[in-house]
């Protein structure tokens, strides 16, 4: 989450906002997936994937189109995240779980910033 924040300011303009955005959003939905029931295949392979690969983005300085690509990879990612997350939250307190996983989330990205 710390690099999505810095790949955006590496590589500037609007992926400052719109990729922190797309992650906070697509990992919310990825938990409310978790939680209806739907199940998603190769969650932790996933999140690995996400922490290699984000690593050597910002490692080798790749500049991606903001919406084209980078938001996309960053949701991708963000999916899996957040279904994890929702296949460990009870059910019981659903909306603070997912509220303070979200503002975890977004300080890390700003960490990253």
């Amino acid at each position: 989450m710390t690099m999505v924040g810095l790949w955006s300011v590496l590589t500037g303009g609007r992926a400052v906002v719109v990729w922190p955005a797309t992650f906070v959003a697509a990992m919310l939905g990825g938990f409310a997936a978790a939680n209806s029931g739907l199940q998603i295949g190769f969650v932790e392979q996933g999140i690995c994937l996400s922490v290699i690969l984000l690593g050597l983005l910002v490692a080798l300085g790749v500049r991606a189109p903001v919406v084209a690509l980078g938001a996309v990879i960053v949701g991708l990612f963000a999916l899996f995240h957040g279904h994890a997350h929702g296949t460990e939250a009870v059910a019981a307190r659903l909306i603070p779980y997912a509220a303070g996983f979200a503002l975890a989330t977004s300080a890390l990205h700003c960490v990253g910033i």
